[in-house]
């Protein structure tokens, strides 16, 4: 009996047994199978995170410019999609006939009152002069009588005191006299005109005491620019200087008010010049950053106050407005993301919900009964989204106009 070989019956192979694969096939599998795994997690989630809105057409704040006064349009240089800075002007509207009639009332009105403010001014010029002239006259004056009420005293003084020498002369003799008559010597009445000439004596002495007096109170007056003497009339310097102090001071506050009314008046015609030469050619302009979207004149045209010339729109103020289903509206927030891919152009732009407007085409503010709403009528809200003021190309109008598939970024 024949027997194997051990060699023979180790390469043996089981025909029911099954095939086996390697560790990097194994590894293929899994991974393949991971990845499919993340892929769906990845398509589930984003179709939760996102809401995906209608097609919709970005727009943006229109500013209409409108002619400010009837005239002829010139220097419009700028065509559509042309960017217009802030305050630079698109075009001007000259008008060559503007009325000067208040221009001219003005003028003639301004000569009378300067011809008037003149006179004034002469007239305060010439009381001036005469003032300082009358007041010269009254210090000279003054000092004048200063010099004539000191000579006067001087003078009472010398008499006061030869009086005083006369009356002790005549008291000695009436003495002498007296004694005489008294003793028989003399006759009496010699004694009795001794006497009467020593109070003749007295009395002279006391009136020229009391002139002293006198002028000393008019000295002192005088050198205080007052009188004793006499009531001061117009032809009196002082009393003149203050007729002039009265007059010029009056004089001042006429002029000063005609002054005023003047220059009021200058300030008028200038104003009034200014209007007119803006008004004949009138700059027209707009007053923040915009680019023109359409004009309806040209250079040449003759337009009329009121007329609209040209439409603007400000591409900082643009937004897009799509509508989706109301039961997508909880996925949409007030303030969150949203992205516009702009159809035809390989172009992104984002922006922000601004509001969400539910009831269009539904719903008649106001109304206390309200229609009855179709059964089959879309149930859809608007909701405005405000675009960033980047990415603005002023060439293709900031994309106003362009049609937009708008994006919400709900996480």
């Amino acid at each position: 009996m024949a027997t194997s070989s051990p060699s023979s019956n180790q390469f043996q192979t089981d025909p029911t047994a099954a095939p086996q694969r390697s560790s990097a096939a194994n590894f293929v599998v899994i991974s393949l199978g991971i990845l499919i795994l993340l892929s769906g997690v990845g398509l589930l989630f984003y179709t939760l995170a996102t809401t995906r809105g209608r097609d919709a057409i970005v727009n943006a704040k229109v500013i209409t410019l409108q002619a400010p006064d009837d005239g002829i349009v010139t220097d419009f240089q700028i065509r559509p999609g042309e960017e217009i800075p802030a305050n630079q002007p698109l075009l001007r509207i000259e008008n060559p006939r503007t009325s000067t009639f208040e221009q001219a009332r003005l003028q003639t009105q301004l000569d009378t009152e300067q011809q008037k403010l003149k006179l004034q001014q002469d007239q305060l010029s010439n009381i001036s002069q005469l003032r300082q002239q009358v007041e010269r006259d009254n210090r000279n004056q003054r000092q004048l009588e200063i010099n004539k009420f000191t000579a006067q005293r001087r003078k009472l003084q010398a008499d006061i005191n030869a009086a005083r020498g006369q009356l002790a002369l005549a008291k000695r003799i009436y003495e002498r006299r007296r004694d005489l008559a008294t003793t028989g010597a003399i006759a009496i009445e010699v004694a009795d005109q001794a006497e009467t000439d020593y109070l003749r004596q007295q009395d002279a002495l006391t009136a020229l005491t009391k002139e002293l007096t006198s002028r000393e109170q008019d000295l002192k007056a005088a050198q205080l620019g007052l009188t004793l003497i006499n009531s001061r009339t117009n032809y009196d310097p002082s009393v003149r200087l203050q007729e002039l102090k009265i007059q010029e001071t009056q004089l001042r506050s006429q002029v000063a008010a005609q002054t005023a009314q003047v220059n009021g008046l200058k300030n008028q015609l200038q104003e009034i010049t200014r209007n007119t030469r803006s008004r004949q050619n009138i700059p027209l302009s707009s007053p923040v950053p915009t680019v023109l979207w359409q004009s309806s004149v040209s250079n040449g045209d003759v337009v009329t106050r009121g007329q609209p010339l040209a439409k603007t729109i400000d591409c900082r103020d643009r937004w897009i407005d799509v509508y989706i289903g109301e039961t997508a509206l909880r996925q949409v927030r007030i303030g969150e993301s949203a992205r516009i891919d702009l159809i035809g152009k390989d172009q992104s732009i984002t922006g922000k919900v601004a509001f969400i407007r539910s009831g269009v085409g539904r719903l008649r503010i106001g109304e206390d009964v309200l229609p009855l709403v179709p059964i089959n009528l879309a149930r859809e809200s608007q909701v405005r989204i405000q675009l960033d003021p980047d990415n603005v190309q002023a060439a293709e109008f900031c994309y106003v106009g362009f049609t937009g598939r708008v994006t919400f970024q709900n996480f």
